[in-house]
């Protein structure tokens, strides 16, 4: 009797994750192979339990199984228009395995989750064409592009305004003569930014 963690019984059935055993635990097919007692609690299995095929054989069983190209084939139309019979549906979905049954309704799940998403996806994308279609929304590229553009204006303008006051300033002995030639160039800048 052999205790083997989830990842050393993976790697023994041949699988790269746990994944799949963790996968079968939940649907409870490893139940009669579970032990406890693994680091901090963790559950362990046993290779060869007692009454039981040993794990290895048992999950290459169901793997086996659960990519089997074998379709139940259903009554055949001969039989009448009487439907199917509780027995003879009894035996189809016997022919089932528990993994291929669980499998068809995750996928179930899984596709019209996955079908749901896209929907969302689509009409958010519909949404955005028609807010860029009406102006109301820009790309980022093209706001970076003009911000650009508009702060480099305004620093050439900025920096500008030293050489076209500097000679009045120096002819002027009126401080508030030199305050207002300074202001109004700075007014001049700001309203070349303003008017874009």
């Amino acid at each position: 009797m052999a205790l083997l963690s989830f990842d050393e019984a993976a790697k023994c059935c041949g699988y790269r994750s746990r994944s799949q055993l963790y996968s079968l635990k939940e649907a409870g097919r490893l139940d009669p192979y579970l032990r406890p007692g693994g680091k901090r609690g963790a559950q362990q299995l046993e290779t060869e339990p007692p009454g039981h095929p040993p794990l290895v054989q048992f999950v290459h069983s169901i793997k086996a199984s659960k990519h089997s190209r074998n379709p139940v084939a259903p009554p055949s139309a001969a039989e009448g228009d009487k439907g199917l019979d509780r027995d003879q549906l009894r035996q189809m979905v016997a022919q089932l395995s528990d993994v291929e049954l669980m499998d068809g309704i995750q996928s179930r799940k899984r596709r019209d989750h996955f079908a749901a998403i896209r929907e969302e996806w689509v009409a958010e994308l519909a949404r955005l064409d028609a807010k860029e279609r009406n102006g109301e929304l820009v790309s980022a590229a093209e706001v970076r592009k003009e911000m650009f553009q508009m702060c480099r204006s305004m620093r050439d303008n900025l920096l500008g305004v030293a050489a076209r006051v500097s000679g009045r300033v120096a002819a002027s002995s009126d401080v508030r003569e030199v305050q207002v030639l300074i202001e109004e160039e700075i007014r001049t800048a700001l309203r070349v930014l303003s008017d874009g």
